[in-house]
């Protein structure tokens, strides 16, 4: 199975769910663990919109981690 990390350094999961440029992918197997690849949660340089951009904001994020069973992060 899929799992994604929010992460700001590649190393600890330490970024908001609504807030993260990029999750870490993973499959997850009993026999082990593969990093997949970084995937990105932002396609322009604003990393909070507001008001009606919310919307799209938070349906980037899952678009990017859509196929993933489980999400992992600091705060939603």
């Amino acid at each position: 199975m899929k799992i994604a990390f929010a992460t700001k350094d590649n190393q600890f999961i330490n970024d908001h769910f609504g807030w993260c440029r990029q999750f870490a992918v993973y499959d997850v197997k009993p026999s082990g663990f593969q990093f997949l690849e970084m995937r990105e949660a932002v396609t322009d340089s604003k990393s909070a919109p507001s008001g009606d951009d919310e919307v799209d904001k938070i349906n980037r994020r899952i678009d990017a981690i859509r196929d993933c069973a489980i999400v992992y992060c600091e705060a939603i």
